[in-house]
């Protein structure tokens, strides 16, 4: 039995990026880690990561490593989110910019469908770097084909837990499939999302927040260039 639990997790950290077709991961926006052969935050040819395959065969063993590995490539290279709010002056920080410049570049998320009543599904989503409007498509080269498929809210608030809707739902997991997840309200709708790792639903939460408590003087500097 132990040796099949550590064939398991062995699968998920290393032979998902070794298998025989040698899968590369999906090209996208810029981000502050690159994924590669070997890193858990890559995508195969489907757009799948190691952590939504382990969700899917439900090996929580598998669930846990890889999202303590993801926690350590992000922690690496990213600001501290949590202590971005707490400056004493109206100007972002240098800290708030990289932050802002990270989520313009965006990241996947797993958005509930039908005002939370529908299934999960993955997304790509992003800032607009010159009105700050949330933006999501299927996936970025989607978006590079047809434009027109992407939808752009206005954010008004988002809090850094489960929505009503989400904990209501029969299905819902705390634990483990739903565990990072975020509500966004923007001018038409709710948005319930899921992030892969802490530090990214931190990104994302605590970026939201600079961005509707210092707005302008945030977006300025990136349309002016």
């Amino acid at each position: 039995r132990e040796r099949k639990r550590e064939r398991e997790v062995r699968w998920c950290t290393d032979g998902f990026f070794q298998n025989e077709d040698n899968r590369s991961p999906l090209l996208c926006p810029p981000s502050p880690v690159s994924p590669g052969p070997g890193d858990p935050t890559a995508k195969d040819s489907h757009g799948n990561t190691p952590l939504s395959y382990a969700e899917e065969k439900k090996h929580a063993e598998c669930a846990a490593v890889i999202t303590a590995a993801l926690g350590m490539v992000y922690q690496s290279s990213l600001p501290a989110s949590e202590q971005m709010l707490e400056s004493d002056t109206d100007k972002p920080s240098e800290d708030v910019r990289e932050v802002f410049t990270w989520l313009c570049a965006g990241s996947y998320l797993k958005k509930f469908t039908g005002q939370c009543k529908g299934p999960l599904h993955s997304r790509y989503f992003w800032l607009d770097a010159y009105t700050g409007h949330l933006c999501w498509c299927v996936s970025p080269e989607s978006f590079s084909k047809d434009p027109t498929k992407a939808s752009s809210m206005k954010v008004l608030r988002v809090e850094g837990t489960a929505s009503e809707a989400l904990l209501s739902r029969r299905d819902y997991d705390p634990i483990l499939k739903h565990r990072f997840a975020f509500t966004v309200c923007t001018t038409t709708r709710t948005l319930d999302l899921v992030a892969p790792t802490h530090e990214i639903h931190q990104l994302w939460v605590q970026g939201l927040r600079c961005l509707l408590a210092y707005g302008d003087a945030l977006l300025s500097p990136v349309s002016s260039s």
